[in-house]
């Protein structure tokens, strides 16, 4: 059978409280040797090789009655030691005894002839009351982070995989078109009922004719929505897509070239110039000519007969223009129109003696 492995350090507390009783609770000259107790402790560190000395030897005793000459101890020997970070009085003054935290690091130290002492951490605990807590380190909580985060996108895509579909006329959708269902107003209801469910000739049974009509579904309305909502898409990407290229066409700038290396004919500034300029003669064909006035001919005068000439002797034995028409009565004139001048009339001379 195989034996159940024990949980990893920093995924457990541990606890004594039947030692804290015995020893007056946990303070600044019983937290060492309460953590030495613990599963946290290394039995091969010098915290272990002093205590053990002093069990053996007397003079050794006075080390183990303070914090302060264990820590001293301690920093005078080389290897793997632990020792008081911070204190529940490193916090503030509302700390007491039994109260607070206290800071624990297991650190190796290395001697160096005339230079500081070299100190590795190798882990850092907290007593919190009776319990007391391994701090993981920095790589164990991003691989966890890590891998809460890669299980929550794996589980997302999983599911998101299943909901969006392609067509060709509406793209990627997450919402399957469903054919529109018709009506049941648009049905022609006639005399004749349905023949579907009628027997066959060579079936004696008699079958009830079904003769109702279903109504529509609420998946046909929903359905109907959905295709509304499509629509309404639809046209509206149409109007964003000529909004944004409605001066470009894929006639006026054709590519050329080969497959892999293909160039466009002209260059954008090229092109707006010259739809400029067609613009400019597109306007210019638009404003009309200005007409020029016409010069009217003078409207010919009518061709009127020649006025009569009158001559009139006189007494004195002297003749008038006329001549021989004298007495004779006066022709008439045709009268002109309105709007064409009278010619001028003729003057008689008539002499009086």
């Amino acid at each position: 059978m195989a034996s159940v492995q024990d949980p990893a350090l920093d995924e457990i507390q541990w606890s004594a409280p039947d030692w804290v009783g015995h020893f007056g609770g946990i303070h600044e000259n019983t937290v060492l040797f309460y953590f030495a107790r613990s599963p946290f402790f290394d039995p091969t560190s010098n915290n272990a090789a002093i205590e053990t000395q002093a069990t053996y030897n007397p003079d050794m005793m006075q080390f183990l009655e303070t914090r302060d000459r264990f820590e001293a101890q301690l920093r005078t020997m080389q290897g793997l030691e632990c020792l008081v970070h911070l204190s529940p009085k490193d916090f503030g003054p509302e700390a007491t005894i039994g109260q607070g935290v206290w800071v624990i690091r297991k650190q190796n130290r290395r001697k160096r002839a005339g230079y500081a002492d070299e100190i590795t951490i190798l882990g850092t605990y907290f007593v919190v009351g009776d319990h007391i807590y391994m701090a993981p380190s920095v790589a164990n909580v991003l691989q966890a982070r890590i891998l809460s985060t890669t299980l929550s996108l794996n589980k997302l895509l999983t599911t998101a995989s299943s909901l969006p579909y392609y067509t060709p006329s509406l793209g990627h959708r997450y919402f399957q078109p469903i054919s529109k269902a018709r009506d049941a107003s648009s049905v022609p209801q006639t005399a004749q009922a349905s023949r579907e469910a009628t027997p066959m000739p060579e079936s004696s049974a008699a079958v009830p004719i079904d003769t109702t009509i279903k109504a529509p579904s609420t998946t046909a309305t929903a359905t109907s929505s959905l295709m509304n909502v499509a629509d309404t898409d639809a046209l509206y990407e149409s109007f964003r897509l000529f909004s944004k290229y409605e001066r470009e066409y894929m006639d006026e700038n054709p590519l050329i070239g080969e497959p892999g290396s293909f160039v466009f004919t002209s260059s954008k500034q090229h092109l707006q110039t010259q739809q400029d300029q067609a613009a400019k003669k597109a306007a210019q064909l638009a404003v009309p000519k200005p007409t020029l006035a016409l010069k009217t001919a003078p409207t010919p005068e009518p061709n009127l007969p020649p006025s009569p000439i009158v001559k009139t002797e006189t007494l004195g034995g002297k003749k008038s223009k006329g001549g021989d028409r004298a007495g004779q009565p006066k022709a008439k004139r045709r009268k002109s129109k309105a709007t064409q001048s009278s010619p001028a009339s003729p003057i008689s001379a008539i002499s009086v003696g």
